[in-house]
């Protein structure tokens, strides 16, 4: 699935949900490396490709603490960097927005900044 985006800066939430160690721990074995403390947003034109996301099996982070929601998780990649898109199963959570976690700072290893466009590819089932 393609999915077309602006990067934005938000409140610095996906850093400190990333930076929990059992997140960490279960994004390092999703991602098959150690994630970048942090997350990369991106706004899309369009919230129909997250509500197909949610809608589709994928793998997720379970709470292992109260408090906490899950997450979707679905393999993608952005200009040939290998993430994982994350999408917060949590009321309320806006539908137009995405975030990235990567073993890189997609921003500065990618140049981005914000108001940029880029375009992703998500790997999701369609079962």
């Amino acid at each position: 699935m393609r999915v077309r985006g602006r990067v934005f800066s938000d409140l610095g939430v996906g850093g400190r949900f990333v930076a929990i160690p059992w997140v960490r721990g279960q994004l390092r074995r999703l991602l098959g490396a150690e994630p970048f403390p942090g997350t990369l947003n991106l706004r899309l034109s369009d919230p129909e490709p997250v509500r197909r996301l949610r809608g589709l099996p994928g793998p997720e982070v379970v709470p292992e603490e109260p408090g906490y929601c899950r997450a979707k998780c679905f393999p993608a990649e952005l200009r040939g960097v290998m993430a994982l898109v994350l999408i917060p199963l949590v009321a309320g959570y806006p539908e137009d927005k995405l975030e990235l976690v990567s073993p890189l700072k997609l921003k500065e290893a990618l140049g981005l900044r914000d108001g940029d466009e880029v375009e992703l590819e998500v790997r999701c089932s369609r079962t």
